[in-house]
């Protein structure tokens, strides 16, 4: 729970995925004020959600594949297994996650952020 701790930091805005993706248009407000920007227009709203969604990452794949650090890294010889850590793979997926927490696993997520 390595985020917890800035949640008092007043230049790091800690936002949970999930939420994100489920109502992203519900937090542009709260990005922009974060970042001291104009809250978005209804134009630019629709066209934020347009690209910050599955769909719109998926199709600029590219983007979020780590390709430019795979060479890179490789040019410079700076990653001690030949950069294969960061060798160019899909890293959006239109289907949703296979995996999902347990029971006991989200009461014990849910007792850590009652103590903070």
């Amino acid at each position: 729970l390595e985020f917890a701790r800035c949640l008092d930091v007043n230049d790091v805005l800690v936002l949970c995925f999930e939420d994100l993706e489920a109502d992203l248009e519900g937090h542009l407000e709260l990005l922009a004020d974060f970042l001291q920007l104009p809250a978005p227009s209804a134009v630019a709203r629709r066209g934020i959600c347009e690209l910050c969604s599955r769909q719109g990452m998926a199709a600029q794949s590219s983007k979020f594949d780590e390709s430019w650090a795979y060479e890179e890294l490789k040019r410079l010889g700076r990653c001690p297994d030949a950069a294969e850590s960061f060798k160019p793979a899909t890293r959006v997926h239109l289907d949703g996650p296979k995996e999902s927490l347990d029971g006991k696993a989200l009461a014990f997520l849910d007792e850590q952020w009652k103590s903070i």
